[in-house]
């Protein structure tokens, strides 16, 4: 009967997952206070197939009844989260007035410009601001894994994490994996978010469209084995203690 428990004991503490492996930002430090130098991050450029949220204002009033009735009732993008214009395959984006202007490769701000520069022959006094929807995806072992989707030109990977609901305690920290595309190809990396090192390295940022990776550690399968394990033997213990009790009765 020790023997028993002490197995249950054994497999028990066996099952528990290292308070170490759900940690971020590891080694701890002492300190109260750490500054850390970003890796330079180049301005996103607009690529195929994203969606500007266009934002237009005049302080002129026929102007601004052209903008309600024309641009904040258009948009050819229908997802839920972000309303916008979608960039073509081409790389142009088909404004009301204006037509097709080519906007693949120019950054937000240069954007804003070109499409201004445009309407300015339509309307008067008008301020554009063009704002890129950042989507990304994020599977296996999260919180809430799928799709998602923010009006926001740059988005780190704790901040993804966090949006989709964490990793689980079974997810594998050390091996997050980013699929990234370019062009014809796909790029895998493979990052430890357990450190803290990730935050000054080229990978701290996430670009549009990647993806995120969590895999199961192994922990959570031996766990589950060794539940069920323990639960035999639990019933094992049971039996023999039911067994000394009867005989110690008699």
């Amino acid at each position: 009967m020790r023997f028993g428990i002490l197995l249950i004991v054994f497999f028990s503490l066996a099952a528990c997952v290292r308070h170490k492996k759900t940690l971020y930002l590891l080694p701890h430090s002492d300190a109260k206070y750490e500054k850390f130098q970003l890796d330079t991050v180049s301005e996103y450029k607009i690529q195929a197939a994203d969606v500007l949220a266009v934002n237009i204002i005049s302080t002129v009033a026929t102007s601004t009844d052209l903008i309600e009735n024309r641009f904040n009732s258009s948009g050819n993008n229908t997802t839920d989260q972000l309303k916008g214009y979608l960039i073509d395959s081409q790389g142009f984006i088909e404004l009301p007035l204006v037509g097709k202007i080519k906007v693949q490769g120019l950054t937000c701000n240069q954007a804003s410009d070109t499409i201004q520069k445009n309407l300015n022959q339509y309307l008067q006094y008008v301020t554009v601001s063009v704002k890129v929807g950042f989507k990304f995806n994020v599977l296996g072992e999260i919180g809430r894994p799928g799709q998602i989707q923010a009006i926001t030109s740059r988005v780190h990977i704790y901040e993804a994490l966090a949006l989709a609901g964490d990793i689980t305690e079974f997810g594998d920290r050390q091996h997050v994996k980013i699929l990234r595309k370019k062009g014809n190809e796909v790029e895998l990396f493979v990052v430890d978010v357990s450190k803290k090192d990730l935050i000054t390295s080229n990978l701290y940022y996430l670009q549009n469209n990647d993806t995120i990776i969590i895999d199961r550690r192994k922990a959570k399968t031996d766990r589950a084995n060794i539940t069920n394990v323990s639960f035999g033997l639990s019933l094992v213990t049971l039996f023999f203690s039911l067994l000394i009790t009867t005989r110690n009765i008699r």
